[in-house]
């Protein structure tokens, strides 16, 4: 795994081969919307395998490196029923396992978008942007986390030099 891109590259044949371009651009990307601290990017993913019968592809995990905070999965594969790309995405908990497509009951309409054959780069391009906003939203909640136990300190420190 690699974090200065917003996806590693896997190799299973079983891929879709949209897919797998999705995800050839994905790994070409570096995530201009986090901070390079230290030399490393603070938000972690993890890509694997997607299957389900004709629904072929790969699925991204997306967390705050060192943050407790919820996971955004993300699934891109073929159509069931045509040529097009999938992307879903979807909230959920930590797991050492890869989401499963048992989880896309959890899935609702908005965070589904479908891609027409073709749209390899509009299906990449959306993909990046979700995770951006995920992100974003997480070093928010560091931040605000961050300034309130500043805040605490702070005021311990007030309260003990006026005893």
């Amino acid at each position: 795994m690699n974090n200065n891109q917003l996806a590693s590259m896997i190799f299973y044949p079983s891929i879709n081969p949209q897919a797998l371009a999705v995800l050839a651009l994905l790994q070409s990307v570096e995530p201009d919307f986090e901070n390079f601290k230290e030399g490393v990017y603070y938000y972690r993913q993890d890509t694997s395998e997607w299957r389900n019968g004709r629904e072929k592809g790969f699925s991204i995990q997306v967390s705050r490196g060192g943050f407790p905070s919820d996971v955004m999965f993300i699934a891109v594969f073929q159509h069931k029923m045509s040529n097009d790309i999938v992307v879903c995405s979807w909230l959920g908990e930590p797991s050492i396992n890869p989401p499963h497509h048992s989880d896309l009951g959890k899935v609702s309409a908005s965070t589904r978008n479908t891609f027409v054959y073709g749209q390899i780069m509009q299906a990449a391009k959306y993909v990046e942007e979700i995770i951006g906003k995920f992100v974003k939203k997480q070093n928010e909640q560091e931040a605000a986390a961050q300034q309130k136990n500043d805040d605490a300190t702070q005021q311990i420190a007030e309260a003990q030099q006026t005893e």
